[in-house]
């Protein structure tokens, strides 16, 4: 099981092919996800057409307090040095708690220590 983040996610609806390889991995979303994919939406039929892929391919892992918790902490420590934003920290954390490997495109974003070890490596490669 990986942890994805949002561009993974928008990645795989526009690719099959991606998509196809990444299901191999047992991908999983976050609440966070959920919102940062309806906020990046140009309209209520692309929001549908994301929330059908979104169920249909992956697993869904609602974020719990512990993830807010750890969040928190990310932002307290890291957001003036690594410039963490909100939804970044909580999709981090999601992965810290749960020890599972984070996907992402955008490794800028998770530049901290406690990540760093989970992140995982492209399917493009």
């Amino acid at each position: 099981m990986i942890v994805v983040d949002t561009d993974v996610v928008i990645r795989a609806f526009k690719s099959e092919q991606f998509s196809d390889a990444l299901q191999k991995h047992n991908p999983i979303i976050c609440t966070v996800v959920n919102i940062e994919l309806i906020q990046g939406s140009k309209s209520r039929k692309e929001i549908k057409k994301l929330e059908s892929f979104v169920q249909f391919k992956f697993e869904q892992m609602p974020n719990t307090s512990d993830d807010l918790t750890m969040a928190l902490e990310l932002v307290r420590r890291y957001s003036s040095r690594a410039g963490i934003l909100l939804g970044d920290a909580i999709i981090g954390a999601t992965a810290i708690n749960r020890n599972l490997p984070l996907f992402t495109f955008n490794q800028k974003h998770f530049r901290y220590p406690e990540i760093k070890p989970l992140l995982f490596p492209s399917l493009e490669s």
